[in-house]
């Protein structure tokens, strides 16, 4: 029998480092539907950066930080790439046919500094 071959993880300088943007939506009526909202800005991320800067990026928005009654939550993304997702954040016209804006708070390397930002 051979011995399985266990990969060995990365040593934390080559990981890549993390950025943690904070955003909020102003609507005239509130949009509880995390699905739209998250398709919504990773297609506007996709139509700004295209399809090599969306797999390079690697943005996320963090599904348990969404906070509906609020309207904010939270994106995590590569950080080279924090300033094309804040700018495609201002392309983002219209979810679920209500008109919209996003707009981001602050931009953390922490996810606790993010969260306190909200």
């Amino acid at each position: 029998m051979k011995a399985k071959k266990i990969i060995k993880p990365l040593i934390p300088s080559l990981l890549p480092r993390k950025r943690y943007i904070a955003f909020e939506i102003l609507s005239e009526k509130q949009i509880t539907d995390f699905k739209a909202i998250n398709q919504a800005i990773l297609a506007s991320f996709n139509r700004f950066a295209g399809d090599y800067g969306a797999a390079q990026a690697q943005p996320i928005i963090v599904k348990n930080k969404w906070d509906p009654a609020v309207q904010k939550g939270i994106i995590c993304i590569n950080h080279k790439w924090t300033d094309h997702m804040k700018a495609s954040l201002a392309l983002v016209k219209e979810i679920k046919n209500k008109k919209v804006t996003i707009r981001s708070l602050i931009v953390s390397g922490m996810i606790n500094k993010a969260c306190k930002a909200m």
